[in-house]
């Protein structure tokens, strides 16, 4: 009687432990994203700003090699004014940068910075524009900067 006990705790505690790891178990991730890939532009992360709604920084080009350069900051109500700045890199193929073109110390009153620009650039190489602004409001200021991305002159 002892010996069917013990095989009864026995198997009694392996179809327990065998029911805890059979069925999957997550840690850190929601069910729905495990094995489920993720590109980088997929994924958003909201900054937390005090004075800021939003930044943008876009790079595009035609065929003839012109590059439009252009970005926004735009600051919360009682923002009295934006400076900014916009810069051209080109990106080398070792990742560094050399400054094609640089906008600075551009102003707008009130809580609405807007910037666009043609500037040739050299076909066949990879370009990305950086935004740099200071909002003003209410006696305080914050700083932002945002890179576009990496982008191809055809």
């Amino acid at each position: 009687m002892i010996v069917v006990r013990k095989a009864s705790v026995a198997v009694s505690l392996l179809l327990f432990v065998l029911f805890c790891f059979a069925s999957p178990t997550y840690a850190g991730e929601s069910a729905e994203y495990v094995g489920m890939e993720m590109e980088a532009s997929t994924v958003e992360i909201d900054p937390f700003w005090s004075h800021t709604t939003l930044i943008t920084a876009n790079l595009t080009f035609n065929n003839s090699g012109r590059a439009t350069i252009s970005g926004s900051v735009v600051g919360n109500s009682g923002t009295s004014h934006i400076i900014g700045n916009a810069v051209l890199d080109r990106v080398n193929p070792n990742g560094s940068l050399t400054r094609i073109a640089s906008f600075n110390n551009i102003r707008a009153e009130g809580n609405v910075w807007l910037f666009s620009r043609p500037h040739y650039v050299a076909r066949g190489h990879n370009y990305r524009v950086t935004i740099t602004s200071t909002v003003f409001r209410n006696g305080a200021t914050e700083t932002l900067s945002l890179s576009s991305g990496v982008a191809f002159a055809p």
